[in-house]
């Protein structure tokens, strides 16, 4: 079912102390059985429109959440208030697509969405809504695993979702589909999974944060890293952005299936620790490695790129006890 315990900061720089969970200030647990709750979390902060303080948010994904027991996993991202009570709960619409593999908040280039983003990775995510192989071919939950079947050349390619953090907080208590989204931007490798690792920073220092999202699987599981800038844009317009990418060396290695994390360095740049689970020491060994890296810069306004941007005058989604056949019927049709 999963779990995560929230320690105070206090506690957690205590030298030479050791903790244990029982010493967690909060404790969630996941409800239902093989929903992976807390496979990611992270945090977001925002300004209350009261008092103009400081408001921290607990977004927790469950990619193997289910709408029914016996019903495949579609994944499911919670997000908590401050006395740790559910706020608003996105819910994934596509069979295993391991939806909520990956979250994280912040604010990208845009000031029409003043309480910032949160983006949510959706790695099994596939680009043309193909139906899923099925059991025989696909564990229950598991975005380390290779699929057996490759029906079009998109197939798992991954996506990463980004929701207005404003209007999902103004839905308290409520729950709501993926489609809710405001941009989705879909991987384009092969069995990639795009989105199995997630992270917003401000790469080049300008105030404003740019997507780090990763694609394992990419090229024989060599992995990619890409950097997105999203730019400014109206509500009504295409979503554009611009992008670089780091690739990693070895094949299966899975660069980029973990973020340490990420800081400025002591000359400006951007430094990422990006971790690499199934690389070779040399001795036969995946011992695995962890990297130090300088994150690419994305140009600022040369070679574009189009992203799916859903219009916000789109009727709400209201029913949530749909088939999962349904389900990714409407998927596709959206």
């Amino acid at each position: 079912r999963g779990g995560v315990w929230v320690f105070a900061p206090s506690a957690l720089f205590t030298h030479g102390r050791q903790l244990g969970l029982q010493d967690a200030r909060v404790t969630l647990k996941g409800n239902y059985d093989f929903e992976w709750f807390g496979f990611s979390a992270a945090s977001h902060v925002t300004t209350s429109h009261v008092t103009g303080s400081l408001v921290t948010h607990l977004v927790v994904g469950s990619p193997g959440f289910k709408l029914a027991p016996n019903a495949p996993a579609v994944g499911r991202v919670q997000i908590f208030d401050v006395a740790c009570q559910v706020s608003v709960s996105i819910i994934g619409q596509e069979a295993r697509g391991h939806f909520g593999c990956s979250v994280a908040g912040g604010r990208t280039n845009s000031s029409s969405r003043p309480m910032g983003e949160i983006a949510v990775g959706h790695c099994g995510y596939d680009v043309y809504g193909e139906p899923d192989p099925g059991p025989n071919q696909t564990p229950e939950f598991g975005p380390d695993s290779e699929r057996v079947a490759e029906p079009h050349p998109l197939y798992q390619a991954g996506a990463i979702h980004l929701f207005d953090a404003e209007r999902l907080l103004n839905r308290s208590g409520a729950a709501v589909w993926v489609l809710y989204d405001h941009v989705t931007i879909q991987g384009s490798m092969p069995l990639g999974r795009l989105g199995s690792a997630l992270l917003l920073f401000d790469v080049d220092g300008d105030g404003h944060q740019e997507i780090v999202a990763s694609a394992p699987f990419a090229n024989l599981a060599t992995g990619i890293l890409t950097i997105y800038r999203l730019l400014e844009h109206e509500v009504h317009d295409e979503g554009r952005f611009t992008s670089c990418e780091i690739a990693g060396r070895e094949e299966r290695a899975l660069f980029g299936r973990v973020f340490v994390a990420a800081f400025q360095g002591e000359q400006g740049e951007a430094v990422g620790f990006v971790g690499s689970p199934r690389a070779s020491s040399g001795a036969g060994g995946m011992e695995g490695t962890v990297n130090r890296i300088v994150l690419c810069v994305p140009p600022r306004a040369s070679d574009l790129n189009r992203v799916r941007t859903q219009k916000w005058e789109r009727p709400e989604p209201e029913e949530l006890a749909r088939t999962p056949t349904n389900l990714n019927s409407q998927t596709r049709a959206a």
